[in-house]
């Protein structure tokens, strides 16, 4: 499962972001590709009390998935791909390195993180933001670089879970690699606009897994692994809703 899942879904993704564009590329992997099956494993291997403990980190990593979004764009306007990628990981850090101190209620969470992506979208505007279909690079390895560090992401967070315990996992977990390389291909290939709006469909995605760990967190440890099928359709009903958004406002934004 740690070799193939993680990958199989990646290659979805990648192949139906290519078809779509920049912020579709960056809604769909605002899915919870990586860190929700490293929460599923952790529940099998670990027990379901440390899986709750680790999505409830998953959770709040939402909030530094968001704030990689706002410095990455920040930095954007001036700098270069690498300058921006390099803001936006510290800004994660730093707010994994806070957040990781806090140990507050599901339902406190789910509140924070959702005022938080709120929050981000309204100030992460571009009135330069119209884009058409995508003409990204195209390189050789690309869809094989992305494949291969989603399933290291996914075996080295569910190794490295008993070391450094379920929290801090959860919390380093979603870290947006993906989200990563989307913003800086289409940085170096289209400019920083491009990794704008491909950022910015990944905010408009994080309502997806805030939903997804908030309904494991709350049930886990009721129903067992039952909670993830839950999860998972909740998600997917909120990702479609999430999608038809982002496709009437780029429609939009294209016929201004």
């Amino acid at each position: 499962m740690k070799l193939l899942l993680a990958p199989l879904l990646i290659l979805i993704a990648t192949l139906l972001s290519r078809r779509w564009g920049n912020s579709f590329g960056g809604w769909l992997i605002a899915l919870p590709l990586t860190s929700a099956p490293a929460a599923f494993l952790m529940a099998h291997e670990q027990g379901f009390q440390f899986a709750r403990t680790a999505a409830l980190g998953m959770l709040l990593a939402t909030i530094s998935q968001a704030m990689f979004v706002l410095a990455y764009a920040k930095a954007s306007n001036t700098r270069g791909a690498l300058f921006s990628f390099i803001s936006g990981t510290i800004a994660f850090s730093l707010s994994t390195l806070i957040l990781s101190q806090l140990h507050i209620s599901p339902l406190v969470s789910f509140i924070f993180v959702i005022m938080v992506i709120t929050f981000s979208l309204r100030i992460q505007k571009d009135k330069r933001s119209n884009e058409t279909r995508s003409k990204s690079i195209s390189l050789k390895w690309d869809l094989a670089l992305r494949m291969i560090i989603a399933t290291l992401v996914v075996f080295l967070i569910t190794e490295s879970a008993p070391i450094v315990g379920a929290h801090i996992a959860g919390l380093l977990s979603p870290y947006p690699i993906l989200a990563a390389i989307l913003a800086v291909f289409s940085h170096l290939g289209q400019g920083p606009v491009a990794a704008r709006a491909s950022l910015r469909g990944l905010l408009v995605g994080l309502f997806t897994p805030t939903i997804f760990f908030f309904i494991v967190v709350i049930l886990i440890t009721h129903i067992g692994f039952h909670s993830f099928i839950y999860a998972v359709i909740a998600a997917l009903v909120f990702q479609y809703f999430s999608g038809r958004y982002l496709l009437d406002r780029t429609g939009r934004d294209a016929a201004a």
